[in-house]
């Protein structure tokens, strides 16, 4: 498991890594890995948006099923 910092700021460096691709690199090729990351930053954002405007129940009941696959394995 990340450290919770590392977790909350994950995004933000996919972006920059995304805009230093785009800047420093002259290849054509460059918007390939640009793209996905700026992908990657769109994906967790959402998926992290969608998570905590669950409702409350909603959110145990989820974080209850991982545990218990977890265990499971």
């Amino acid at each position: 498991m990340l450290p919770k910092p590392l977790y909350e700021i994950l995004p933000g460096l996919y972006t920059v890594a995304g805009v230093v691709t785009l800047l420093m690199n002259d290849s054509a090729l460059r918007f390939f890995p640009a793209i996905l990351l700026f992908s990657a930053t769109a994906l967790v954002v959402y998926m992290r948006y969608e998570f905590r405007n669950l409702p409350p129940k909603e959110r145990a009941r989820r974080m209850a099923q991982k545990y218990q696959e977890k265990r499971a394995h």
